[in-house]
C-alpha cells in the first residue's frame, strides 16, 4: 500500500543528510566568523572618540553592534551604521550606481 501512495516520490539516499550536514557546517562557520568579528569590534570600544570618528563611527555604534545577539556579525552592523551616516539614512543609495 505504501508503494502506491509514494510511487511518484524519488528519494536519493543520503541527499537530505548531506544537505542538512552542509547547513550545520555553514552555520558553524558563520557563527565562528561572527564571534571572531565580535572580539575585533570589542577592541574598537577601547579606542577614543576621535579615533572612532576617524573611521566613521561613534561610541554608540560600537555599543549597539555589541548589543546584538551573538549569532549576528557586529561588523556588518557597524558597516550599515557607517554607510547610513555617510550617505544619509537610506543605505540603499549606496548600491545605486553613481552618475
Amino acid at each position: 500500500m505504501s508503494g502506491k501512495i509514494f510511487s511518484n516520490v524519488s528519494i536519493v539516499p543520503g541527499h537530505s543528510l548531506r544537505r542538512g550536514l552542509a547547513c550545520v557546517v555553514e552555520g558553524a562557520i558563520e557563527l565562528a566568523i561572527a564571534l571572531r568579528n565580535r572580539r575585533e569590534v570589542a577592541r574598537l570600544a577601547e579606542l577614543d572618540d576621535r579615533m572612532l570618528k576617524d573611521i566613521g563611527l561613534v561610541r554608540s555604534d560600537v555599543a549597539g553592534a555589541l548589543a546584538e545577539p551573538y549569532h549576528v556579525d557586529p561588523s556588518a552592523v557597524l558597516w550599515v551604521r557607517r554607510v547610513e551616516r555617510r550617505h544619509g539614512s537610506c543605505p540603499a543609495r549606496v548600491s545605486s550606481p553613481s552618475p
